[in-house]
């Protein structure tokens, strides 16, 4: 019969399609470089970035030129090179409800697409015993997660985030 066999399921960013190998789940960013590129042709795009480049700059870093170069370029990263990952987390803190912390997030997830991208709102989903949620993410958003100081939750966190590889259950 005309079945493909694959030693292993993976998912590899690096590239679009399979191998005799591996199986590939990585199908891409749902806005190709390509739609994003006659997009930009069309349309004045440094005037539609702009209210997200004067959020970053303004809300998220409060005017400071280095800390938004910086996100910029984390986010860059991201889209550029997603297959590498960042080992740095962003951390976007406001006493303000609705002050626009996830905003950002959520048109760079629109961007990526939905299956690589997930927004959750408590710690265990992503430190839990069951984290299959986050297979094949990109972009993990936690917003409004506490962790109240948990120093266990804590080293899992910085170890989920810095580590090279991340273990699912």
């Amino acid at each position: 019969p005309l079945r493909r066999k694959h030693r292993e399921i993976g998912f590899n960013p690096r590239s679009v399609g399979h191998t005799r190998k591996l199986f590939n789940s990585w199908t891409g960013f749902a806005v190709s470089a390509e739609a994003a590129a006659a997009w930009a042709a069309d349309n004045d795009w440094e005037a539609a970035v702009q209210p997200f480049v004067q959020h970053i700059a303004d809300i998220w870093c409060k005017g400071n030129g280095d800390y938004a170069a910086y996100v910029y370029n984390w986010y860059a990263h991201l889209l550029q090179q997603p297959w590498d990952k960042t080992r740095v987390s962003l951390s976007v803190h406001s006493r303000v409800e609705g002050a626009g912390k996830t905003i950002i997030d959520e048109l760079v997830g629109k961007i990526i697409g939905e299956r690589w991208y997930i927004e959750v709102s408590d710690e265990s989903q992503v430190l839990g015993q069951f984290t299959s949620c986050l297979a094949n993410k990109l972009l993990v958003v936690m917003d409004e997660a506490v962790f109240g100081g948990d120093k266990k939750s804590h080293g899992k966190l910085l170890s989920t985030i810095t580590g090279p590889k991340q273990m699912i259950h």
